[in-house]
């Protein structure tokens, strides 16, 4: 593990209490819980004026715009890529997979919501017209957009040169320039993706070494 970056054990992370308002939420404290309630317990509707909500099936208290989750995760994923600080890029490994998990939740959302827009009466026509008046005329870039491109997904698996080869996955120039794994430049400098699936073993690693010390 990283010798320069400071980790947090997974049972670290503040829970959300059941009598938090969804609108109030700070993302970037609760992504495993977050995760977990996209993944599990998320209903999509379409309200009249054309807005995607999401509720929680009754456990938290009122909803949540989706649109507004899509911006906090891709807010989140790029917190560590544009860093310039290598002890800001403070994502742990169960953030990153949370965050992966968290995308693909989002996007079945979205194509549930989707077919709800496609039931043809008088009420979803014009809820047709105002949600496309909304996503494509007053901001015509809407975090969908971000959420189904591969930049997320990047900036969740993106480590810096000292993060990849301090987690112990290789070396990261050989490997990008192997094409072992893929590479961009963010804001903070290159950043190294290793598979998903790495990550993945990675944490299993990590939870199997735990569960040996007792």
């Amino acid at each position: 593990m990283r010798a320069f970056v400071e980790q947090r054990k997974v049972d670290t992370h503040p829970k959300i209490a059941k009598s938090d308002k969804l609108a109030t939420l700070v993302f970037s404290k609760f992504l495993p819980q977050i995760r977990d309630l996209l993944t599990e317990h998320a209903q999509v509707h379409v309200n009249f004026w054309g807005q995607r909500r999401v509720t929680f099936g009754g456990l938290y208290r009122g909803s949540i715009s989706l649109d507004r989750v899509a911006k906090e995760i891709h807010a989140i994923s790029r917190r560590c890529c544009d860093a310039q600080d290598l002890t800001l890029e403070d994502l742990t490994l169960e953030d990153r997979l949370a965050g992966l998990d968290t995308v693909r939740s989002i996007e079945a959302l979205y194509k549930t919501s989707d077919r709800q827009l496609k039931i043809t009466n008088l009420r979803t026509l014009i809820t047709r017209v105002l949600n496309w008046i909304r996503e494509f005329t007053f901001w015509p870039y809407i975090p969908r957009f971000d959420i189904e491109g591969d930049r997320v997904r990047m900036c969740f698996r993106g480590y810096s040169k000292e993060g990849y080869e301090g987690e112990g996955f290789g070396n990261a120039v050989q490997d990008s320039t192997s094409y072992k794994i893929g590479s961009f430049r963010s804001a903070g400098g290159i950043r190294y993706c290793p598979a998903e699936v790495t990550l993945r073993d990675a944490s299993a690693e990590a939870l199997r070494a735990r569960l040996a010390e007792g």
